[in-house]
């Protein structure tokens, strides 16, 4: 399976999934919509018009860095929100909470991602995955502009310098943050706690100086999504786990396990492709595969290589390669932080994202940063987090760095060796591709949506309760490259969330739907034909015991269904929840700033151009660009 796509998301422009990076672009280029906090639900659905059926929060990506949450009402029976619902939100409805402002921090960064409600107290937790304006100290202002004096603060205490001394450069790009709200929070209200470590990314010191900012403790990096764990599935007893879906964090393995390293079975099979010059088993090359060497006749013969007839290590002289030889790298870092020179590297294989989990309830008020992830299970990680910058002459660069000339022939920048980065789940055995959103059933069972690769390769990997660590998935849907083909390879085109119908019986009783935005037409260019475009869906998918793969020790999935087609009215659909009884589907879409309303969703099979029961949208719903919808799962 080929990975380069994937490892081009170090820029800080790819930071995100497809559909969130589109965002990043239209904040920068469209107005704001309005402001206003909503006070009440004054607009009751019109004359035989259905209303919302379960009280729901919605997030906002926002333009022009104006994100935000609000709140739609239910009905009575079905309302959790800290106001009172006479009835359900209609068409035209207003929401009954809004959360904006500079206090929230939605605003102040690229806006909010994916959010979850808790069932245990209904806080509401919200991912917000870049910090570009730095107002909260996750980033840096732009050049017009300098730190807030709090910012000033906290970094002077983190690199001990004394009061009033300048603050070093920033850096670039914050790692990002989630944040939990209380339940009642409206308005310009600040969360109540921040999850994620302020200025740990990318630090770039003044010639000659190195300054180096420690990895977030946290673990959080380029966050997209967050989930609620159930309080009573007996997996973690009298804790809120509240998840965090990491998209970011290159990981090549547990900790200790050196950058080169590929014997974990998915950084193997995510970096085999990795050497461009691989056509096939053994060929060119051994290290293709490791072991045949067909130009080997004995030890020594002809190449020192050698170590017997036909078999020789990976590397070596002569007919066999120099070491690390790779033609994909044009440069040291360069496309990939392994490559160490033009045509060299060793680049083995690595992961993409992690998992974090904290414990809500032992958390502080306000700032993290320094919070540990709850079952703490440090990984590998390519370091990202020690830039130099210094002239050329009189320096030395250190055997453990990475360093790479820039285009005026003086500077260079230089990458730190491979560091521990703390993680609940993480590691090569995982097959984490992108983690951009989460979500767990009512066993404990964790699903996550990976997208660094979408729309070319998408799937959602599922992890059994209490596995943590390097933990190898329970069930895979949608990966291509198995040995046994997956009947779900090419379902999934560009997943963005995920939502699971649990009797809490079985794990095999378990439905699973996930919005796919699909994929735009592809004119036809010269020697490739044109690819039709992928129209939007929601995708249903069940994991019976029959669809075990022994090949690779996972359940395939089954794809059930899928709700597509001109009467959904779904338009870059995003966030997704679901019912308690498992009959009614609520779906946002960014490209139409509306919330969809499904029911009768229970027992779909086949494709079904279901129009939904409800759509709220226009000036009063006060919708910009929305990302999640979410209500207590449990």
């Amino acid at each position: 399976m080929a990975h380069a796509r994937a490892l081009k998301l170090m820029g800080v422009a790819r930071r995100l999934s497809l559909v969130a990076a589109v965002f990043v672009i239209a904040a920068l280029l469209a107005g704001t919509a309005g402001t206003s906090y909503a006070k009440s639900n004054k607009k009751p659905p019109s004359s035989g018009d259905p209303g919302l059926i379960d009280s729901v929060v919605v997030s906002n990506y926002g333009f022009a860095f104006d994100g935000s949450l609000e709140a739609f009402c239910g009905e009575p029976k079905y309302n959790w929100l800290s106001v009172p619902c006479l009835e359900g939100a209609g068409r035209n409805a207003s929401p009954v909470l809004q959360v904006k402002g500079a206090n929230t921090l939605l605003g102040a960064s690229t806006g909010a991602a994916l959010d979850a409600v808790s069932s245990l107290d209904q806080r509401v937790a919200v991912a917000v995955p870049l910090d570009l304006t730095d107002q909260a100290c996750f980033g840096e202002p732009s050049a017009a502009a300098s730190y807030p004096e709090a910012c000033n603060e906290y970094i002077r205490s983190a690199l001990d310098l004394p009061a009033n001394a300048a603050v070093p450069p920033a850096p670039f790009a914050g790692t990002g943050f989630a944040e939990i709200f209380s339940q009642g929070a409206n308005g310009n209200s600040a969360p109540e706690n921040v999850i994620g470590t302020r200025d740990a990314a990318f630090s770039r010191g003044a010639t000659p100086t190195t300054l180096t900012y420690l990895p977030p403790a946290t673990g959080v990096n380029t966050p997209q999504g967050v989930a609620f764990e159930n309080p009573n599935d007996g997996v973690w007893p009298g804790t809120d786990i509240v998840a965090i879906a990491n998209t970011l964090s290159f990981v090549t393995g547990p900790l200790g396990e050196p950058l080169s390293t590929a014997d974990s079975p998915a950084c193997y099979a995510f970096g085999a492709a990795l050497d461009e010059s691989c056509t096939g088993v053994g060929e060119p090359y051994s290290c293709c595969t490791g072991t045949t060497a067909p130009s080997c006749t004995g030890v020594g013969t002809p190449d020192a290589c050698c170590t017997g007839e036909k078999t020789g290590p990976t590397c070596g002289t002569g007919n066999c390669p120099d070491p690390g030889y790779n033609p994909s790298c044009t440069g040291v870092g360069a496309p990939y932080y392994c490559c160490t020179g033009k045509g060299t590297g060793t680049c083995s294989g690595f992961t993409v994202g992690t998992v974090t989990e904290f414990d809500r309830l032992t958390l502080q008020s306000g700032y993290n940063d320094q919070a540990v992830p709850f079952q703490n299970n440090p990984v590998t990680e390519a370091n990202r987090f020690q830039i130099i910058r210094h002239k050329l002459a009189g320096y030395t660069f250190d055997e453990d760095q990475l360093c790479s000339e820039t285009a005026d022939n003086n500077n260079y920048y230089c990458f730190g060796p491979s560091y521990p980065q703390n993680a609940t789940i993480g590691g090569c055995s995982t097959f984490m591709l992108g983690p951009s959103a989460l979500t767990f059933d009512e066993l404990g069972y964790l699903f996550v949506v990976n997208t660094a690769e979408a729309p070319t390769t998408a799937f959602v990997t599922v992890y059994y309760p209490t596995e943590i660590g390097d933990a190898y998935p329970w069930a895979v849907i949608g990966l291509p490259g198995e040995p046994i083909p997956s009947p779900t390879v090419g379902d999934l085109i560009t997943p963005v969330s995920v939502t699971v119908y649990s009797d809490g019986i079985s794990f095999f009783d378990d439905v699973m739907y996930v919005t796919d935005a699909g994929a735009p037409y592809t004119p036809r260019s010269k020697g490739v034909h044109a690819i039709p475009a992928v129209p939007p869906s929601v995708k249903i998918f069940s994991i019976p015991s029959s669809s075990f793969n022994g090949s690779t020790f996972w359940y395939d999935g089954k794809l059930l269904g899928e709700i597509k087609g001109p009467h959904t009215k779904l338009n870059r659909p995003a966030g997704i929840a679901l019912s308690a009884n498992g009959d009614t589907l609520y779906v946002v879409n960014s490209g139409a700033n509306s919330l969809e309303m499904f029911t009768g969703v229970a027992g779909i099979t086949g494709t079904v151009d279901l129009p939904p029961t409800l759509i709220i949208s226009g000036p009063a719903s006060k919708m910009n660009s929305p990302v999640g919808v979410a209500l207590p799962q449990f």
